[in-house]
């Protein structure tokens, strides 16, 4: 016989059994979770971005590995690497600057000594120039070509060094600011050669630019103090 009245529900049942009825979190506990999972993103976030950094330190390596045999064979064909882009700019009349893609244009064609351009993963693009090119990797060249004024004088003055070319990545602290390549060779203590190059024992993320020469990777010990 149907008995009068509304019928009991699961939940109703299970506590009329004794069963232990669903408990939810305090907010103790949440703050207590929320509290464990900033602590572990604390540690993770860093050295996730410090694995990024180390990444890109050994992309920019491996790039100008790549860049260096290009330019070497350049330079074993035309006697000399190719030009940087002052003069480029001076024997071509075309003024501006930034256009630091026709330096490495001259070993994509008309002999493809690499297939395309590399671009330096530290680069960043100027507000002045916010163009694709002027994140490449920084070259020079140091031939002497008439100008008749500063580069004529310093070229001469790195290649008696034995440095015929050299290019450079802005590193971690993206770095573009002088001193340039030919000055601290000229004034090694002066311009603080050591500090502006990038050496990865003194932290992943430290200042200087990432350089390397026809002689293979700079390091701030080659300069003479």
């Amino acid at each position: 016989m149907r008995t009068s009245g509304r019928a009991e529900s699961w939940s109703e049942r299970r506590r009329s059994k004794g069963a232990p009825a669903a408990r939810a979190f305090t907010l103790i506990e949440l703050l207590i979770v929320v509290a464990i999972i900033a602590i572990l993103a604390a540690i993770a976030v860093p050295n996730y971005l410090e694995a990024q950094v180390r990444s890109k330190v050994s992309r920019v390596k491996s790039d100008m590995r790549a860049m260096a045999t290009a330019l070497e064979s350049y330079a074993t064909d035309h006697g000399r690497p190719p030009m940087d882009m002052v003069e480029y700019l001076f024997r071509t009349g075309l003024g501006g600057g930034g256009h630091r893609d026709v330096c490495y244009s001259q070993l994509t064609t008309p002999v493809a000594y690499m297939t395309s351009i590399m671009y330096d993963p530290f680069g960043a693009k100027t507000t002045q120039e916010n163009r694709e090119e002027a994140s490449a990797y920084f070259y020079q060249a140091f031939y002497a070509f008439g100008d008749g004024g500063y580069y004529d004088d310093m070229y001469p003055r790195v290649r008696e060094k034995g440095y015929t070319w050299c290019m450079y990545s802005s590193g971690p602290q993206m770095m573009e600011v002088t001193p340039w390549f030919e000055q601290m060779v000229a004034d090694p203590r002066g311009t603080d050669a050591l500090g502006n190059v990038y050496d990865a024992t003194n932290g992943t993320r430290s200042a200087g630019k990432i350089y390397r020469t026809n002689k293979g990777d700079l390091q701030g010990s080659e300069f003479d103090y």
